[in-house]
């Protein structure tokens, strides 16, 4: 596989799960404030081991829409890290901040995913 098939696998994997995510985050807004610690932790290093996937597999930096990519695994990495260093610490508040982070990056995912 090129390294712009591989791209273009990455972005059809990465782009409808982000997708997903975002809008279910949204949905479901309310649970984060009522989740333990650990959950928090073990969802911390599912966002880690998936950042870190990302990168070994695709560290491209180039001008162009190939580096979604990089930077999706590498913001995963660095949420997984600190979920995982600080699962105590309070969670974002639910207002317009949390949802226009939650509308970019399902706007920026349906973007990212090839034809």
């Amino acid at each position: 596989m090129t390294s712009v098939e591989s791209s273009k696998f990455l972005a059809r994997l990465l782009g409808p799960a982000l997708c997903v995510l975002s809008a279910t985050e949204a949905k479901n807004s309310t649970i984060w404030s009522q989740t333990d610690s650990t959950l928090v932790y073990l969802n911390g290093t599912i966002l880690f081991v998936c950042g870190w996937s990302v990168i070994l597999n695709h560290y491209v930096w180039t001008w162009n829409w190939r580096v979604l990519n990089t930077s999706i695994g590498c913001l995963m990495m660095g949420l997984g890290l600190y979920r995982m260093i600080s699962p105590n610490a309070p969670q974002a508040d639910w207002g317009i901040g949390t949802y226009s982070v939650l509308f970019t990056m399902f706007t920026i995912a349906s973007k990212e995913t090839p034809k």
